[in-house]
């Protein structure tokens, strides 16, 4: 699969250029420069990791040491797109000293249920 761009179609993620280092070019955006680059996401969510997360978020652990999970003070932004015509790509950021900065993404099929 491919990143890179913006359909017409908001929340439409283009398919072009990446060629499968989708994770390279994310790690370099912000979150600002993601919604610039990707347009408006299909949806948007912001939690921090007081409660335990849900199977569609679990994977963010593995990105968060262990003595700082399930704490109030590591904060998430999430972003969801439409990636191609089957799959969304969901992308999640934490804070650190007051800067988002990349976590992790998935790559998922639409109608996926978790």
């Amino acid at each position: 699969m491919l990143l890179m761009g913006c359909l017409g179609n908001p929340g439409s993620v283009h398919d072009r250029e990446l060629a499968g280092s989708n994770e390279t070019i994310l790690k370099r955006l912000s979150p600002e420069e993601a919604l610039r680059k990707f347009g408006k996401p299909l949806a948007t969510d912001s939690f921090d990791l007081s409660r335990p997360l849900s199977e569609f978020r679990i994977e963010i652990y593995n990105y968060v040491p262990e003595g700082e999970r399930n704490s109030r003070d590591i904060k998430i932004k999430e972003y969801t797109w439409a990636y191609n015509s089957q799959d969304n790509i969901t992308v999640w950021y934490r804070q650190n000293q007051g800067t988002w900065e990349y976590a992790h993404y998935s790559i998922w099929k639409k109608d996926a249920q978790f």
